[in-house]
């Protein structure tokens, strides 16, 4: 009876170390992205540069808010996951339909703005 305590005891163990390990993967990988991402912004032309900035420092205070307060109350959450996505559209919206005036050189920073932008989104996707 002892020996299989001792084995349930270890079985859940085992998979609460395997949890803990890949939500910390997770949490570095987004923070990673997202600070790629907010690095990039100064390849946008202003106002899309500030207005960009001002949406991921509200990305990464609802982020930090789920990440501390979302096992108090599930609710924020909800709230929280449908504000992120709205701001990742506003992101997405503001980096792709910017005029610019040299259309080469413009599009490619822009493109690599957009590429971490989309690892950010896959990255929250994740988790």
């Amino acid at each position: 009876m002892l020996a299989l305590l001792g084995f349930i005891l270890a079985f859940t163990f085992s998979l609460t170390s395997n949890l803990h390990t890949v939500r910390r993967q997770l949490l570095l990988e987004d923070t990673n992205e997202i600070g790629t991402a907010f690095l990039r912004t100064d390849m946008l032309p202003e106002p899309a540069r500030s207005k960009s900035r001002d949406l991921f420092k509200e990305y990464v205070d609802i982020r930090v808010d789920v990440s501390t307060n979302a096992i108090i109350n599930p609710q924020i959450l909800v709230t929280a996951l449908l504000r992120s996505e709205e701001i990742q559209q506003e992101l997405w919206v503001l980096a792709a339909t910017e005029d610019s005036r040299n259309v080469e050189s413009e599009w490619l920073k822009r493109l690599f703005y957009l590429d971490s932008l989309n690892d950010v989104i896959d990255v929250q996707r994740k988790g």
